[in-house]
């Protein structure tokens, strides 16, 4: 099932996206919900960021060759748990909507990752239990100035990540989804430039969701991006799409800051 969130009659609202029709919900995503009628077709709706997080997490070298890439490029050891960091709110963009190319960086690139989004509220869950605290999943480009992360801020990934429209995820959640075994494409101007599967991932999604909830409680519609296959440079104009097996594609287009 792909749940979606838009504008309804003048209320955000959440509906089940079937084929090219939007229908309606009544109930909680969360919790229960029941699926009742077509609310019209999916092209006339502007979608919205899936869930509106107040947590937002992401996870960093946790594909094997870039793990390794890393460990050889700076002689430190193989990371033994996941490298977590935090998104900002004010990066939140959904899709369709505009990347704004900032003027404080000039090496800015986009990253195609799984999104979990969290349904129930996890603390101390274990790698075993913590598919029943998953609502499902979505597409998410966690962008980066790596000229701040590797240049002025040597490595730290904060800042880099959190210029405004950063943070991209949607264009909806897919609630039937195993994450083991999913193909993921980044394409720029229709042309696919990376391709990665997360059979491949260092540390799998339950352990992932275990180990933030060690030291943070989740909560439902938090959102945890899984880590990139690798990244391409974006410049003003390009058309970026990510693009993941069962959920569908997220697009955006890189404009100039105003």
């Amino acid at each position: 099932m792909k749940l979606a969130r838009f504008q309804w009659q003048g209320k955000i609202v959440h509906g089940v996206v079937d084929g090219d029709e939007v229908k309606a919900i009544s109930g909680n995503i969360f919790g229960k919900f029941k699926v009742g009628g077509s609310l019209g077709k999916l092209k006339d709706f502007r979608l919205l960021p899936p869930v509106d997080p107040n947590n937002l997490i992401a996870i960093g070298l946790n594909y094997i060759d870039v793990m390794e890439r890393w460990v050889k490029e700076t002689g430190r050891p193989k990371p033994i748990r996941p490298h977590v960091f935090p998104l900002t709110r004010s990066s939140m963009i959904g899709h369709l909507d505009n990347i704004v190319y900032p003027t404080k960086a000039h090496d800015n690139w986009a990253y195609p990752e799984l999104v979990v989004v969290m349904k129930k509220p996890a603390k101390l869950v274990s790698e075993n239990e913590a598919a029943d605290y998953i609502l499902g999943y979505t597409c998410g480009n966690d962008m980066a100035a790596l000229d701040i992360e590797f240049g002025e801020d040597d490595g730290l990934t904060g800042r880099a990540h959190n210029f405004d429209t950063f943070t991209s995820f949607g264009p909806c959640i897919e609630t039937e989804l195993s994450p083991d075994n999913i193909d993921i494409s980044l394409k720029f101007n229709g042309k696919p430039v990376k391709e990665g599967n997360t059979r491949n991932m260092a540390f799998s999604v339950g352990k992932i969701v275990s180990h933030v909830s060690e030291f943070m409680t989740l909560h439902p519609g938090d959102i945890i991006f899984t880590g990139s296959p690798g990244g391409h440079p974006m410049k003003v104009g390009d058309d970026v799409e990510v693009e993941i097996e069962g959920i569908g594609t997220l697009r955006n287009k890189v404009v100039a800051s105003s």
